[in-house]
């Protein structure tokens, strides 16, 4: 006969208070080409993403995420140079060996020095393989197919999985061009069903096609230019073609995002796993009549998804304005430790904590020298200072950016204000131009 039955559960709740919470696990899902607004969670009127709307129903949602900026049409590269460094596009380039000092180190190396299992497995073109190479193990190849990154993955949870906290990212080349996926999903998406986008133009009004900018940019080089996407100009049927392959493509990749989550939770280790989801960058397929990435509206090459979940996150969507380079710190601040010293991100754990609503007041990106872009909550300004136009924008009344204001004498001063706000922040990000070969 136990004369204190009280005793026993006291004693264990005293100690699970005294036993320090094990790091959590890091799922990061980096998906290549996907637009802001691809995803069936957003109301899209096609898309179908069930893994991904149940992901984003239990995250915060970043509906304000950028890559913030880019030095060349194949934005992959300097993003997902962002993202493993922390820093920002003048402090880092993709061929910068990593460092070795801790206060350098990449995404990969900073969390092996914090006693995580490590894993990347992806494309291996456009990306910074100085810096992926600091994971304990890197899958590196531009041809590799989706379903082996996954093969390299489901297994990496199962061995780990309430072991050994681990870093798993994950970063196949989906959908990209030529937009991979299978029967099953593009049987999902008639090309003559597809809504077209409201800002969909055939051609945009005064830049240059990015089949033009390629085929200049082959001729310096001494190449023979390709045929490019976007040669023959945007027709309605053609974009619609082309949307339903993205789609399927999408919906091929949320396939995969589920089976990892499924993986998860068929080894208990989801209670403890911050997952997060991102594009590396955005894309348009007539959009304004632009053609994949080389753009700044909202809903073009430099907007991004962001979907952040796991323990201690309440759901729920946040308006801040986020950059590609905050992801690597606000992994180091869930995991418990500080980021290295050199990374330029934010944290975004105190918005994810609910302690913050924003970490900066306003949102600043650029493609190359050409087009600068600032914005805040309601108003966007678009430099192009090589055609000498702007463009000026209400986003409270029109979010697809369909209706330019910038001559209207009613926003002359603030036009003037977001221009000196866009020098102040190319000062302050070291923006020069062309940038130095080694950064």
């Amino acid at each position: 006969m136990k004369l204190f039955p009280w005793l026993a559960p006291l004693l264990a709740f005293a100690l699970a208070a005294l036993t320090p919470a094990a790091p959590p696990n890091i799922v990061l899902i980096v998906s290549d080409d996907h637009r802001a607004d691809a995803l069936g969670y957003f109301g899209h009127p096609d898309l179908k993403t069930p893994h991904l709307d149940a992901l984003a129903r239990r995250s915060v949602v970043f509906r304000h995420a950028y890559v913030s900026g880019a030095d060349r049409s194949a934005v992959c590269t300097p993003a997902r140079t962002q993202l493993h460094s922390g820093r920002g596009l003048f402090h880092w380039s993709q061929t910068r060996p990593a460092e070795t000092d801790p206060a350098g180190y990449a995404l990969g190396r900073a969390f092996r020095a914090a006693g995580y299992a490590t894993l990347r497995t992806g494309k291996g073109v456009n990306v910074p393989s100085p810096l992926n190479a600091q994971f304990e193990r890197n899958v590196e190849g531009s041809s590799i197919p989706l379903e082996t990154h996954l093969a390299n993955a489901l297994p990496f949870i199962r061995e780990h999985a309430g072991r050994r906290p681990f870093l798993l990212v994950v970063e196949p080349r989906v959908p990209h061009s030529p937009y991979p996926s299978t029967d099953r999903f593009r049987a999902l998406y008639a090309p003559d069903k597809i809504a077209l986008p409201p800002e969909f133009r055939p051609q945009h009004p005064f830049l240059r096609a990015e089949a033009d900018e390629a085929a200049e940019n082959a001729k310096k080089r001494g190449r023979e230019p390709k045929q490019a996407a976007d040669a023959a100009g945007w027709t309605e049927t053609r974009a619609r073609e082309a949307l339903a392959q993205y789609y399927a493509s999408i919906s091929f990749l949320d396939d995969g995002v589920g089976q990892i989550l499924a993986a998860l939770a068929e080894t208990k280790a989801d209670a403890n796993t911050i997952v997060v989801f991102l594009g590396d960058n955005g894309f348009s397929l007539g959009h304004h009549g632009r053609f994949a990435k080389s753009d700044v509206y909202e809903h073009g090459g430099l907007h991004i998804p962001l979907l952040i979940a796991g323990p201690g996150i309440a759901p729920r969507e946040s308006r801040a304005f986020v950059h590609l380079i905050d992801v690597f710190p606000t992994l180091c601040r869930l995991a418990g430790f500080a980021p290295p010293a050199r990374v330029d991100g934010l944290s975004l754990a105190p918005i994810l904590r609910g302690e913050r609503e924003q970490v900066r007041d306003v949102a600043f990106t650029h493609f190359r020298h050409e087009q600068f872009a600032l914005r805040d909550q309601r108003w966007k300004l678009i430099r192009y200072p090589e055609h000498g136009r702007i463009e000026f924008f209400d986003l409270q009344t029109d979010p697809r950016e369909l209706r330019d204001l910038s001559a209207d004498p009613a926003h002359a001063a603030r036009i003037a204000e977001f221009t000196a706000r866009i020098e102040r922040e190319k000062t302050a990000v070291g923006y020069v131009w062309p940038i130095p070969a080694s950064p």
